[in-house]
């Protein structure tokens, strides 16, 4: 006999959360409002005891949309309290899932209680069977987006920077096209903000500067004494000076959040953030930081089926337009995770480089004729489906994967062929279907996939051992005749 379900539909407001309990069947047992405060954790409590008396043998789902970290308390409310159920599960659902189903059941009613009927509603359509997920590492997770938070604020500042030097320092645009911000450049124009400025310094002043040489110095100086710059008054130089002042403060607060963050992880080796940052870390180009920013974008990669729902995820996954006759490839979707990517680019530039494997397998791809960028894509992709096998397996990165699975794959194929026979004929195949109406391009592509479809079967492993040597090619003499 099946258990009966006892859906707990959750929505978070702020320092609220409103709630809708309903059995199998779909009837409302209880719906009410509850502050987050000990007092209103309490009264909930009640509740749930109560439920806990009325169906003993039922099972438990609550379910609780993710609101940008105001449902982490309620979470942990609901942790806590599991223990007392023969069957209790917390599940922490994403809101573009829970908006789907709303919108296909075509509810529309407005507010937070509608909400969480609708969250109540969906537990029991798709979340019957569904296990309850680990308790995540907030703390590490909420610092790593902090700090995230903080590199884009810098990269703000950088931007703003470069359009400020437009117009006050035109000659110094050039030392910041690449993208970096030299630290000699920052230094420069913390002591004189503006073209003017500059023009009246010394060369032996400006000399001074680390990394600037003589002659730079005075190229330097002549290019401002001859400056187009509009903006040479005090206010942009007290412009210049804050964000540069800004930029350096991040910079520092940046690097040291680092260095104790990873220091806080690696002090927690039984952790299974821990755990995850070293085996990312064992594939070659991949730092200890770009391994615990992985791990974190990441998670818990159990909620990814396979290796092409991460790279869908990652926004990598190949855009391909097929109509009719017409395909047309539009390269990736760019429509996932973007830190993900921005993080993925260095290290596939890395990878390509230390990494044997990646190396060949880039080559490769260049030598086919694949732009470069494309290419670098490509490895990118490639580590991301390696580092989902890694830690879903829990194994670190074997150089020798590759060509062990590929040695392990003949030895089986030997073992399941049979004994060696007398070599026969092949079997003259035409492809089907060329008596159908389609276009001249099908029947181009049909007759292709044929000859391909042909020549892998007669150069096949198995066909080499059974007969000896590879059959003969004797198809497309048939297909040029269909």
């Amino acid at each position: 006999m099946l258990k009966s379900i006892i859906a707990i539909g959750c929505d978070c407001s702020k320092g609220r959360i409103d709630v809708e309990v309903r059995n199998h069947h779909g009837t409302v047992l209880h719906t009410g409002a509850y502050d987050e405060t000990p007092a209103e954790h309490r009264r909930f409590a009640e509740v749930l005891a109560d439920l806990r008396e009325r169906f003993a043998d039922a099972r438990f789902l609550v379910g609780i949309e993710s609101t940008g970290g105001l449902e982490r308390n309620w979470l942990k409310f609901f942790r806590l309290e599991k223990y007392l159920f023969a069957d209790f599960r917390v599940l922490q659902l994403n809101a573009q899932t829970v908006h789907a189903y709303r919108t296909v059941k075509l509810h529309r009613a407005p507010g937070d209680a509608a909400a969480a009927s609708d969250i109540a509603g969906y537990l029991l359509a798709h979340c019957e069977n569904k296990a309850s997920q680990p308790e995540p590492e907030s703390g590490p997770i909420v610092c790593y987006r902090l700090i995230r938070s903080l590199r884009d604020d810098e990269v703000a500042s950088r931007i703003r920077l470069k359009g400020l030097l437009v117009a006050v320092h035109p000659d110094l645009v050039r030392f910041c096209r690449s993208g970096d911000l030299p630290q000699w450049l920052c230094t420069l124009l913390e002591k004189y903000p503006t073209a003017a400025a500059l023009a009246r310094a010394r060369v032996e002043t400006v000399d001074a500067i680390p990394h600037i040489s003589t002659d730079r110095a005075k190229e330097l100086i002549a290019n401002a004494k001859e400056s187009v710059a509009s903006l040479t008054d005090a206010a942009s130089m007290m412009a210049i000076r804050m964000l540069i002042r800004n930029i350096n403060r991040l910079n520092e607060d940046i690097a040291i959040a680092k260095q104790e963050l990873l220091q806080i992880i690696q002090s927690k080796s039984d952790s299974p953030l821990s755990k995850s940052v070293a085996l990312l870390e064992s594939i070659p180009g991949i730092g200890s930081w770009s391994a615990l920013c992985l791990a974190c974008e990441i998670g818990d990669v159990s909620r990814f089926a396979n290796e092409n729902a991460i790279i869908a995820w990652s926004g990598l996954d190949p855009v391909v337009e097929i109509s009719g006759d017409e395909c047309h490839q539009r390269g990736i979707s760019h429509r996932g995770n973007g830190y993900v990517r921005g993080l993925l680019f260095p290290l596939a530039m890395s990878a390509a480089r230390r990494n044997p494997s990646i190396k060949t397998f880039y080559e490769g791809l260049v030598q086919r004729g694949k732009n470069k960028r494309h290419a670098l894509v490509a490895v990118m992709a490639k580590l991301l489906r390696i580092a989902f096998a890694i830690l879903r397996t829990g194994k670190p990165y074997n150089a020798n994967h590759e060509e062990t699975r590929r040695v392990k794959a003949q030895e089986n194929q030997k073992a399941r062929s049979t004994p060696p026979q007398a070599p026969q004929k092949p079997l003259v195949q035409t492809p089907s279907g060329l008596n159908a109406p389609i276009t001249r391009k099908e029947v181009q592509r049909r007759k292709k996939a044929a000859m391909f479809n042909s020549q892998a079967r007669d150069q096949s492993p198995k066909n080499e051992i059974e007969h000896g040597t590879p059959k003969a090619v004797s198809t497309l003499n048939n297909i040029s005749k269909g």
